[in-house]
């Protein structure tokens, strides 16, 4: 909880940086196509693709918290 401020002020900060280039990612690509589908489909794929970058991180989080639990118990 000590670091919540920390991270919503990351996460406005990194929605700044890419709102307007991936907003005009996905208009370019509903001109493009001239369809709202395809538009949807590639804002989906963007997502897909970030949350595979989180991934890596949120099992590592996992696996750090696991090893430092069994270090504790292996301490007492």
């Amino acid at each position: 909880m000590d670091q919540v401020a920390s991270a919503v002020g990351l996460g406005m900060l990194s929605m700044g940086l890419l709102t307007p280039p991936i907003g005009y990612f996905l208009g370019w690509v509903r001109d493009f196509t001239g369809d709202y589908i395809a538009c949807i489909s590639a804002q989906n794929s963007i997502m897909i693709i970030f949350l595979i970058m989180w991934i890596p991180d949120m099992l590592h989080q996992y696996y750090q918290k696991k090893k430092e639990k069994v270090d504790e118990t292996e301490m007492k």
